[in-house]
This record gives C-alpha cells, structure tokens and sequence, in this order.
C-alpha cells in the first residue's frame, strides 16, 4: 500500500494478520517477516495544489533558466525533477515539440553553480499530454537514467533550461519566495526575480530490503546499500549448490568473482569490502548451479 506522511517526525508502522483459513491456529512457528520500503522523498517548495503560473515573455529572446536549491538532509540519491507547465489558450500547438532540459547544480561554498548532470544529456520534448489545463495541474516527471548520489549538508539546485520561440511557456508557481532559493536567469544574466517554482527533486535512499527467488535460490538485497566500505550480501539455498558471486560495474564489465565452493541448503551471508571501488552503480549476480540472480549495488565515497 502507499502512505504519503504530512508531517516530519517518527512514523510507527503496524503489521495486522489477517487469517481466513478453516485449520486450527498454533503457537509454532508464529512469526512472519515482511518488507518495508521507503521509496520516494519530496523536497519541495511549493504549495501543492494552490498553483498559478508564470509565464516567460516569447518577445524575450534567448536561453532561460529556472531552479529550486534544497540542502539535502542525509546522503541520498536523485531519482527524478518533477515541474508542471502549459501555455496561453490557443498557443498549445506551438510549444509541442519544444525541448526542456532537467539538470541537477551544486551551490559551492563560493556561490559557484557546478553541474552535477551533463547539460544537453536529460531533456523531455513538450507534448499535449504534459500540459496542464483550467484547474488541471499536470504534472511531468523526469526520471534520470541512474540514481544521482547527493551529499548530506550540500545545497543542490534542480534546474529546468528552455528556450522561447514564438510563444510564451508558463510554469506552475506559488507566488514570490526566498531569494536564496528559487532563481530565474535569462542568457545566465541574473538571477533577477523568485518565484516558488515547482520544480520538486525527488530522492530515493534505497534503504528497502528486497528479496528476488529463482528455483532453489532466494537473493537479498545488499545492506546497506549504498555502501562506502563493507556490505553484507544474504541469500538463501533451497538445495546444495555450488556458489559463486560476481561483481560487475555499470558497463558490465566483471569486477570479481568469489568462490564460496559448494554449499549444503541453508541461509548465507557474504561480506563483500567495496572500498577500492569507484563511485557508482554495480550489479552483483549470485550463481547457484543453473540459478542466476542479480540486484543493483550503488556505491558512493
């Protein structure tokens, strides 16, 4: 089930056993285990569903920019931006086709905005379906191709790049804000007005326990995950097997391999050290005779 919490603070989360069956219940053996997983947080300012929006003058030529900055709270990930836009009445067929750009910034010390993303590498092109209507907020989601990793305590900027043709793009907005967080620029001159844009980062921590089975053989994920230095990788044997682990970075290339020989059935657990690994994602894929399973490793420094 989905919870969305409307407040910050500590959540405490109830199992209830429901039981339909006809046989006799016993004491034996009277434990269950379920997984839990937290899978999006929203840094937003914005003020949800009171939204007006601010439109960028098509008479004003060149490349514009618009962006939030958060401070991320604790080491995480960036999952995907999410924005909502539209047009004036009548002008909807003139900005379908035109292109967005979704980068994520790194405020320094200094003011300096360094780019996390490669400009020109995460762009969404404009179609009907992603504009919003008469009191009809629509919202569009870019989901990056790889997880993002953020530093806790850093000030991130999620930023949208566009640039006007003919007619005027107008951007979800709840009035005027901090100028510390919400910047507009035109040609990189500026920033010269706020606006509580909605442009929202959605982060995920990938602190779930996930479990994957094929035939005999049953794959945790690997905790914790991410991983700076050791990581635990539990799995399960249905029959003994020969066990092999291997270790591939994103290209796929083989990184890895440990023997842990033959296994009778039971539970197992591998430590594996990622510290003379690189930044990044990684998959690891445990062979058990003719079983193959494999999960996604993020590693970050």
């Amino acid at each position: 089930t989905d919870y969305t919490p409307t407040a910050t603070g500590t959540i405490d989360a109830t199992l209830n056993l429901i039981y339909t069956e006809n046989d006799e219940l016993t004491t034996e053996n009277n434990t269950k285990s379920t997984n839990i997983e937290i899978t999006d947080d929203v840094y937003a300012l914005d003020e949800g569903g009171n939204m007006s929006f601010n439109g960028f003058d098509a008479a004003a030529f060149g490349e514009w920019k618009i962006l939030n900055l958060y401070e991320i709270q604790s080491e995480t990930f960036a999952k995907s931006v999410t924005f909502a836009l539209t047009a004036n009445a009548g002008d909807e067929s003139q900005i379908i086709g035109q292109s967005i750009f979704i980068d994520l910034i790194d405020l320094q010390e200094g003011g300096d905005f360094v780019p996390v993303t490669n400009t020109g590498d995460n762009v969404i092109d404009i179609t009907s379906a992603d504009l919003s209507g008469a009191g009809d907020l629509q919202l569009v989601t870019y989901t990056f191709e790889e997880p993002i990793p953020l530093e806790a305590g850093k000030t991130y900027g999620a930023q949208l790049t566009f640039s006007l043709v003919d007619v005027p793009i107008f951007f979800a907005n709840s009035g005027s804000s901090n100028f510390d967080f919400n910047l507009q620029f035109q040609d990189d001159a500026g920033p010269f007005t706020t606006n509580n844009w909605l442009i929202r980062l959605n982060t995920q921590d990938e602190i779930g326990i996930s479990e994957t089975q094929s035939g005999n053989l049953i794959l945790s994920q690997n905790q914790p995950n991410p991983v700076k230095e050791n990581t635990v990788i539990a799995y399960e044997l249905k029959s003994a097997e020969r066990v092999t682990l291997e270790i591939y970075d994103i290209t796929g290339k083989l990184i890895s391999s440990i023997n842990e020989g033959n296994q009778a059935a039971g539970n197992y657990t591998i430590n594996y050290n990622a510290s003379k690994l690189n930044a990044g994602i990684y998959t690891y894929t445990l062979v058990a005779g003719d079983a193959r399973l494999t999960k996604k490793m993020t590693v970050i420094k």
